[in-house]
Order: structure tokens, then C-alpha cells, then sequence
């Protein structure tokens, strides 16, 4: 797989970060034929101003074609700077393509889109790495809980299946996301 180059990784609080802007490069170099965008969910008051969108991204190699599916989200909690608020759609499409692509190229670590900030100001990026700090899990998010809970219920999972979601960090709660959108992969296509 083609790899980042090193402009598109950025430090942030001491971790690496891809930009999608990289990512995009990479999966062009990797053979990527197809990027699409599915807006699942608009953002409305019921639902928190939530907006979640799906990308497919489709690579093609010498021997055969993959699909990659991938959801995003973005609320007025996770965008954080009120002006930004109105593009929750495109911020949740632009948060669903780099999951897609880094799942698609095989990258770990998160994309800079991908970040919720909660006080309106971007943390501060540096080349280098800054003094490691406690890791304090932060808890899952509102807008996590509606697309784990939206899943499971895809998934047909029982209720007490569920009551782990309110316990999980961030991290976690994107992990089972990721989890749960490659079974609901799987079911689609047989």
C-alpha cells in the first residue's frame, strides 16, 4: 500500500494524525476508482443536529476490485466552532471518506478530520512530538450512542447487548462502530 507522505502527518498533544488530504493522494496512488458519499442521517433537532453521512471507497488492484464502507458523524458538540456548525453535513462526508480511506489503505492512526473538538478552538499541532501526558479516556459521545444504538438495532442485538455502549471511550465506541459497519458490510453483500 502506498504510504503518507510525511507533510500530510501531523502532531497533535504528542500523537501522529493523517490529514484526509493525504489519504486521498495515497488512495489515488493505491488505485482508487470510486469515492461516494451517502447522507444517512440529516442533522434535525430530534436527533441532536446530527448529521451521518456513509462513504464507499472502491480500489481497484491488478488482481480485483474492494469496497470499503465507512461512516461519519459530526454534531454541533463534535464540530465545536458555532460558524462550522451549518456544514455538519459536509464535515460528517469529509469524516466518513477518511475512515473509508484509512481503512482501505491500512492506516491505524486517526485523520485529522476525524477529531472532536468541544471548546470551538483546534488543539495545537506541532511537528514534534510534546511531553506525554495521562491518557484520560474520554467518554463516548451522543452522537457515537445514536449510531452504535442505530446499528445494533440493523444487527438485530438484544437490548443488554447494548448497555455496554454507555461504559465505552471514544476510542472504543469508534472501534465497535467500525466493527459493526463491516458486519452490516458483510449482510449487504451476502
Amino acid at each position: 500500500m502506498p504510504q503518507i507522505n510525511d507533510e500530510h502527518i501531523i502532531t497533535i498533544d504528542g500523537r501522529p494524525y493523517v490529514k484526509y488530504g493525504g489519504l486521498l493522494e495515497a488512495a489515488h496512488r493505491a488505485g482508487l476508482t470510486d469515492l461516494k458519499i451517502k447522507l444517512i442521517q440529516s442533522p434535525a433537532r430530534e436527533n441532536g443536529h446530527t448529521a451521518v453521512c456513509e462513504a464507499i471507497a472502491v480500489i481497484k488492484t491488478r488482481s480485483r476490485e474492494k469496497v470499503y464502507v465507512e461512516i461519519g458523524d459530526a454534531s454541533p458538540a463534535s464540530i465545536g466552532d458555532p460558524k462550522l456548525v451549518p456544514h455538519a453535513i459536509r464535515i460528517a462526508a469529509t469524516r466518513a471518506k477518511a475512515r473509508a480511506l484509512r481503512d482501505a489503505l491500512h492506516i491505524s492512526i486517526c485523520s485529522v478530520e476525524e477529531l472532536t473538538i468541544g471548546n470551538g478552538s483546534a488543539p495545537e499541532a506541532s511537528a514534534a512530538s510534546s511531553p506525554a501526558k495521562a491518557p484520560q479516556p474520554d467518554k463516548v459521545t451522543e452522537p457515537q450512542l445514536r449510531v452504535l444504538r442505530m446499528q445494533a438495532e440493523q444487527l438485530g442485538l438484544r437490548d443488554e447487548d447494548c448497555t455496554r455502549f454507555n461504559t465505552m471511550t471514544k476510542k472504543e465506541a469508534s472501534e465497535t462502530i467500525s466493527a459493526f459497519n463491516r458486519q452490516l458490510n458483510m449482510a449487504r453483500v451476502g
